[in-house]
């Protein structure tokens, strides 16, 4: 049995873990393990009893968490729903599928913040940078191709002689 000294350690690593943004249970259980390691605590079934702890307290939700993820990586740097699939999976939480408008609405936001890097180019090499731009992003290929062609044809581009 730990005592309660080790219990109260591990309490407190986890409370400064997470002082600085919401966090997963899994990267709860990964720096409650290394911590563990580094204080040399060789029974590590403390860690289930600071889990449900924490969970008790609210400071686990991985759906909560996931949200706020989301959320973040919307407002802040957009990416497509395949990259905060694996961004989230590696965090321990399966995301699944989100509305293609949520999608679409950040390639638009994204699109046209970068634009304007490519205007000196021809339109067929704007069209290709922009896509890959926003593939490289994770962004789903239908979503990428409805908002690049609909940004060529409004005007975007000033650029009147074609490249073959």
């Amino acid at each position: 049995m730990v005592d309660d000294g080790v219990f109260q350690t591990l309490m407190d690593v986890s409370f400064r873990f997470v002082s600085f943004r919401p966090r997963s249970k899994k990267e709860f259980v990964d720096a409650l393990k290394a911590a563990c390691k580094k204080r040399h605590i060789e029974d590590i079934s403390v860690i289930d009893r600071v889990l449900a702890r924490l969970i008790e307290l609210g400071y686990v939700d991985d759906e909560k968490f996931a949200a706020w993820w989301v959320t973040q990586r919307n407002q802040f740097r957009p990416k497509g729903w395949r990259a905060l699939s694996f961004e989230l999976k590696q965090k321990g939480i399966i995301l699944k599928k989100f509305d293609d408008t949520t999608e679409e609405t950040n390639v638009i936001a994204l699109a046209t913040k970068v634009f304007g890097k490519f205007t000196a180019l021809s339109s067929k090499e704007q069209k290709m940078k922009l896509y890959a731009y926003l593939a490289r992003r994770g962004f789903d290929s239908d979503v990428i191709s409805r908002v690049v062609d609909a940004m060529m044809n409004k005007g975007y581009n000033t650029d009147t002689t074609e490249s073959t």
